[in-house]
């Protein structure tokens, strides 16, 4: 007797993609299927675990009717992670450059009302900075910690020419920009010859292992029992 198909319309025979196509299906359906768990083992475990039937049955009916997320819903999610992911960088050197600005604003209005020398508060304001430089590295705003950074650079190299040949000294913008041009000069190398130095501890470290794995090879391939295994095999 001819084997018929369960549907009268069926196709017989199935091209070669089509049939990988219905295998993977089959497949995946089986698998998700196959992790399933019958309501009846469900309610035997909640029992045992000493919850009513009622609660059982309660939160059932919740499960049932909360919905589950949707593959739309996820999409919409991960846009929203991406696009906040875009925004981060800036929203993070904007806030911690603004908490650095109110922490030297609060500093120098401190020292403003407790009436200090012009020494004391050219020192202090180097110090808050300095701090400021720190926060917004604690903020992980590094745009913003570079900026505050060349900031106090600039205001340490004014400091003691200040103190030497006095206030009225190292005066002017062209001076103020010539000492800040410096100052990014100098923490840009600074920046660069750090990064560059841990790119070549990488890759040292990334060649050590690479020649300690070569070097376990060759020891495993010089083995006595590996010699030996290879003479009988011969």
């Amino acid at each position: 007797m001819t084997e018929r198909p369960d549907r009268p319309d069926a196709p017989t025979f199935l091209s070669e993609d089509a049939a990988h196509r219905l295998l993977a299906r089959a497949v995946e359906l089986d698998s998700r299927h196959a992790s399933d768990v019958p309501l009846s083992k469900l309610r035997e475990i909640a029992r045992e675990a000493g919850i009513s039937n009622r609660a059982f049955d309660l939160a059932l009916e919740e499960i049932r009717v909360s919905p589950s997320p949707s593959v739309a819903d996820v999409q919409v999610a991960s846009e929203q992670t991406g696009r906040w992911s875009r925004w981060q960088p800036l929203i993070r050197n904007v806030g911690s450059f603004a908490a650095a600005m109110i922490l030297i604003g609060t500093v120098n209005r401190f020292t403003n009302a407790v009436g200090t020398t012009w020494p004391m508060q050219h020192a202090v304001s180097i110090l808050a900075n300095v701090l400021g430089a720190g926060l917004a590295l604690r903020l992980r705003g590094r745009v913003a910690a570079f900026v505050l950074g060349v900031t106090a650079i600039a205001q340490l190299a004014e400091y003691p020419m200040h103190l030497v040949f006095g206030i009225a000294t190292v005066q002017g913008g062209p001076t103020k920009w010539a000492l800040i041009l410096a100052a990014t000069l100098g923490l840009g190398a600074g920046v660069l010859s750090r990064k560059r130095e841990q790119m070549r501890s990488g890759l040292a470290t990334a060649t050590d292992a690479r020649a300690e794995m070569e070097k376990t090879e060759s020891h495993e391939t010089t083995d006595p029992q590996s010699r030996t295994l290879m003479l009988h095999l011969a």
